[in-house]
Order: C-alpha cells, then sequence, then structure tokens
C-alpha cells in the first residue's frame, strides 16, 4: 500500500484493526479511502463504514476513465508476496507471548511500532504480529517481494513466538 499511495503522492494511516477505528481516523486524517487486511474497503464520500459495492463503484469509475482493462491496471501494481500464520495460544498466556516477542525484537534492536500489535518494517518486508480480537490467538501476517524472504520473514517470527 505505501509504494501505491506514494506514486500519487499519499500517505498511509496506521490504525488498530476494526471499523471504527478506521473511521476514526478517515475522519481526524480527511482520508480518501479507508481499509483492512479482511478486505473492507470504506469510501467516506460514500458512508464511513465498509461497503464493498462503493468500492467496486470506484473501480468501475477509474477504469471508465482511463480505458484500461482490469488485467492492465493489476500489471501495475507491485508484485508482493503475503503469507499468514495463526498460533493458537492459551487465553492466560496470549499477552505474556506477545511480551517476549517485543522483547526479542527488542533485544534486536529493530525499530517497531505499536499501533495494532507489533508492526516491524524492515529492507526485506514487513511483519505485524497481534492478538486476535475474536480468538485465543496469535496473527501473524508477513509481506515481501518473493516467496523465499516471505518464509524468511515468517520463519523468523516463528523461531521468536515459539521461545
Amino acid at each position: 500500500m505505501e509504494q501505491i499511495a506514494a506514486r500519487y503522492g499519499g500517505s498511509i494511516v496506521r490504525t488498530q484493526v476494526g471499523q471504527t477505528y478506521i473511521s476514526e481516523a478517515m475522519l481526524e486524517h480527511d482520508a480518501v479511502l479507508g481499509g483492512e487486511g479482511s478486505g473492507g474497503v470504506t469510501v467516506p464520500q460514500v458512508q464511513l463504514t465498509h461497503d464493498s459495492g462503493a468500492a467496486v463503484g470506484l473501480i468501475l469509475e477509474g477504469l471508465a476513465r482511463s480505458g484500461d482493462r482490469v488485467s492492465d491496471v493489476i500489471d501495475q501494481l507491485p508484485r508482493l508476496f503475503m503469507l499468514k500464520h495463526n498460533l493458537a495460544v492459551e487465553p492466560n498466556r496470549l499477552y505474556s507471548v506477545l511480551q517476549d516477542f517485543r522483547v526479542a525484537v527488542e533485544r534486536e534492536q529493530l525499530a517497531y511500532d505499536l499501533t495494532d500489535g507489533i508492526r516491524i518494517d524492515l529492507p526485506l518486508g514487513w511483519i505485524h504480529v497481534r492478538a486476535s480480537n475474536t480468538e485465543s490467538m496469535i496473527r501473524v501476517i508477513v509481506e515481501a517481494e518473493d516467496e523465499a524472504n516471505a518464509r524468511r520473514l515468517l520463519d523468523w517470527v516463528r523461531d521468536r513466538l515459539n521461545k
């Protein structure tokens, strides 16, 4: 997302996961589009909640204006590879596991963001580790420019979560 926003002079604002947090941040930052990893997209000029119809409408409008096909637009997007992993954790250990992971990250002197869990941006890609809001598990998402590097990032996280 950062690469696409930067291409058009925009920026990304991170919030906690959840429609309420997204909508509040969109109002605060006068955002033109919002979304989250589940695929929910918010178009504030239509309404401040996820609206797949409005998202499809924006896509169709853009295609009509540019004359491009969907495949043309997809070809212009950065090629990235994402992996997701869920680690079941006993409810009474959930936050201590996250804290232990944070300590491991600090020991390696990596910068991180605590807006929603622990996010680490690296030259290789990014890592996001957080507690699920609905289940007793740790959710891990990694993204890199290729599968091999995404797997390296995921293995790195797993090694530190399983200690």
